[in-house]
This record gives structure tokens, C-alpha cells and sequence, in this order.
């Protein structure tokens, strides 16, 4: 119940009989009012709209109910409307309150098509802190660069010299310790 999807709109473009597909399942967008969405908007839709029941999200421009998305496998999500495709992406199995977000510097229906392009979301959305990891409904954060592979390794090392915050989630260079300022206290061998 708390899931989302963003897209990002690159015109003025109407939602409305816009069908949602995921490899399982695949919904339509309907409303009597046009559900528009702006050049350059962020728009968030989510399972629920009730914040109680989605875990606080910020209020979603529709709601998609009925699709459904795994959690385990790799996942394809695609727009269409009629027998056009607008657009599609891939995506690999979820981690939970980890959202998969499109790298900030690739934000097109060609780079989306490259589940590594995606990386799992490594700020909390919440004021406060809490809550999930993801932007929902806002601009996604630049993917760390993985040593040795892409983004969507969990086991990868970021870019060498550099680590992600944990106050500010914010890709930092790692404070490195010079000779004395680590000193051995403890060790159980077995």
C-alpha cells in the first residue's frame, strides 16, 4: 500500500486514460477532471491516497490502485495510451522502503530503458528524516558512481575516496585517519 510511481513530464501532457503496465499486471488513469501535469513536473502517483494507509506521501496527482508490482524479480513498468507505448523502463528486484530512482543526469525514455541507470534511493523523503528511501514527487538525487559495476549493486563500493553521508545522504569524500587517530582496544579472535 505504501508504493508510488514518478514521472517526470517533459510537456504539458493530460494523465488521463493513461494505461499504467507492470509484468504482472496493468491499470488505467481515469478521472472526470484532467489530471494535468505541467513541462517539468514531478508527478507522483501511488497505490493510495490515503497518507494514513501510504506511509505519509506527499498528496499524489492519481492513483493507480490495482497495479501490482514485485518485490522480488526484475520488474518493467511502461506508459501507453491506446496501442501507443509512451514510454518504458526496467528495473531489478526492490529492497524494502528502498525505491529505485532514475540517476538525476539521465532523466529520458531512452537512459530509463537501462535498469543501470537506476540506483536504490539513499535519502529519506521525509522532513524529519524518517520514512522511506526515495523522492517521491520531487527531483531525484544523482546516483553514486560503483566501483566495478553499476548502480544497483548493494555489495559495490562507491566511487573510491568517497562515501554517502548518513546526516545528509549527500555523496561526501571520506575523512581519512591519519597515523594515531585510530587506536586498536579490543578483539575477540573467536
Amino acid at each position: 500500500t505504501g508504493e508510488w510511481i514518478e514521472l517526470l513530464a517533459q510537456a504539458d501532457v493530460d494523465l488521463n486514460d493513461l494505461t499504467i503496465a507492470s509484468t504482472t499486471s496493468s491499470t488505467k488513469l481515469s478521472a472526470m477532471n484532467c489530471i494535468h501535469a505541467q513541462t517539468g513536473e514531478y508527478v507522483l502517483l501511488a497505490r493510495s491516497a490515503d497518507t494514513f494507509v501510504n506511509g505519509g506521501l506527499p498528496e499524489p496527482k492519481a492513483v493507480y490502485g490495482t497495479l501490482s508490482l514485485s518485490n522480488t524479480n526484475n520488474q518493467r513498468l511502461s506508459l501507453g495510451r491506446g496501442d501507443a507505448g509512451i514510454d518504458s523502463a526496467s528495473i531489478f528486484p526492490s529492497s524494502s522502503g528502498q525505491a529505485w530512482q532514475l540517476d538525476s543526469a539521465k532523466l529520458d525514455a531512452v537512459s530509463n530503458d537501462d535498469p543501470n541507470s537506476f540506483c536504490k534511493a539513499f535519502s529519506r523523503w521525509l522532513p524529519d528524516g524518517g520514512g522511506d528511501y526515495g523522492t517521491p514527487g520531487a527531483p531525484n538525487d544523482m546516483c553514486p558512481i560503483i566501483d566495478g559495476g553499476s548502480g544497483n549493486s548493494d555489495a559495490g563500493v562507491i566511487v573510491a575516496g568517497t562515501c554517502i553521508d548518513p546526516v545528509s545522504s549527500n555523496v561526501r569524500p571520506i575523512r581519512q585517519a591519519p597515523v594515531g587517530d585510530l587506536v586498536i582496544t579490543e578483539w575477540m579472535p573467536n
